[in-house]
């Protein structure tokens, strides 16, 4: 019997959006606002907002608050040119995907990090 055919373990797809429901989770009760409200922010704001919070990767982001993958590449590239957005140094294993990606925060404390502070 393989790992992946376990009963008590849930699927790749049941993990990865238990994460989506915990990453929204942490950034709504971190703005105090419900999830139909946070959706009708400004799609820039809104990423701008979320990655303040938690580094994540963009897939995350574009699942967890209903915004289209090309978008949130986007609108990264604009935050990243006006200096309002760090990628990391290093890949990490993305939580939905399980693939290594880049994560991105726009927490300013973090931009000199070890872990995402450019040299």
């Amino acid at each position: 019997m393989r790992a992946t055919d376990d009963p008590q373990r849930p699927s790749r797809s049941q993990d990865g959006q238990m994460y989506i429901k915990f990453y929204q989770k942490e950034i709504l009760s971190h703005y105090k606002l419900p999830f139909s409200k946070f959706v009708r922010i400004a799609p820039e704001r809104r990423l701008l907002l979320a990655l303040n919070v938690l580094p994540m990767t963009a897939k995350v982001v574009s699942k967890a608050f209903k915004m289209p993958i090309e978008s949130v590449c986007r609108r990264k590239r604009d935050l990243e040119i006006a200096g309002r957005l760090q990628t990391s140094r290093k890949r990490a294993i993305c939580p939905f995907t399980r693939r290594r990606a880049y994560l991105l925060t726009t927490d300013e404390v973090l931009f000199n990090s070890k872990y995402f502070g450019h040299d």
